[in-house]
């Protein structure tokens, strides 16, 4: 039993010093990657929080999770949302955070806010234009996703009349 304890024994020191080693290096893109992050270089650091993430070759630790949370913060504060949430949702399926789903949640909202308005206000962009046809097709698909909007209606019901 001792010769093959023996036998193995390089091979896990071998793996316990990897590991340490590659955990080491994990910690220290994620310190640098902190650092951008305080200074507001939101972009270096999501990068740097990656390359953190991808040194630690798929281990799953409260280091990883951290890293995670702190590369969808980045990404939402450089306006890459579709990225942002997918991390939260591999976070939710990592942790099963009420927080990360919270985040998920707001995140979502927020995005789905910013497209309404970012619809209404290119049919308002088209009608100031004196594209009168456009604009009352804009509102017209703007107001079957949002039926309840009573300003899309009454610019729609003005726009017939031009």
């Amino acid at each position: 039993m001792k010769k093959k304890l023996f036998r193995y024994l390089p091979l896990l020191l071998a793996f316990l010093i990897l590991t340490g080693c590659q955990q080491d290096k994990v910690l220290s893109l994620r310190a640098d990657a902190l650092s951008a992050y305080e200074k507001g270089d939101y972009a270096q650091a999501g990068m740097l929080f990656e390359e953190a993430l991808m040194a630690g070759e798929g281990m799953v630790s409260e280091v990883q999770t951290d890293i995670l949370r702190y590369m969808a913060d980045c990404d939402v504060r450089t306006g890459q949302f579709e990225s942002a949430m997918d991390i939260y949702e591999r976070l939710i399926e990592l942790t099963g955070s009420e927080t990360d789903k919270r985040l998920l949640l707001e995140l979502t909202e927020a995005v789905t806010e910013a497209e309404r308005i970012n619809m209404f206000n290119e049919a308002v962009t088209l009608e100031n234009e004196g594209k009168y046809k456009e604009a009352l097709e804009a509102f017209i698909s703007y107001s079957e996703q949002y039926p309840g909007d009573v300003e899309a209606l009454k610019e729609i019901e003005f726009l017939k009349t031009r």
